[in-house]
């Protein structure tokens, strides 16, 4: 209910057709799939913006010394 509530507020900005990004571990890919989320390659990474290819890059080195897989999705703009 959360990212929907979001997501809908989202909508109601003058910003809603930009793409949504985040950042998840791997086991919670099928939660944000359901939302319309999908997982990037590293190499669409580089698209992102600069505050989030930092922040992954963190957060990889942090995974993986913890053991998870950090996954990058983004949920594309209605047309």
């Amino acid at each position: 209910a959360l990212v929907e509530r979001l997501l809908a507020k989202h909508q109601e900005t003058k910003n809603k057709s930009t793409t949504v990004c985040l950042l998840t571990i791997g086991p919670q890919v099928g939660f944000y799939e359901k939302h319309g989320f999908e997982a990037t390659t590293t190499t669409n990474i580089k698209n992102l913006p600069l505050s989030l290819q930092f922040e992954y890059a963190a957060g990889s080195a942090l995974s993986a010394v913890l053991g998870n897989e950090l996954v990058c999705m983004v949920r594309r703009p209605n047309p």
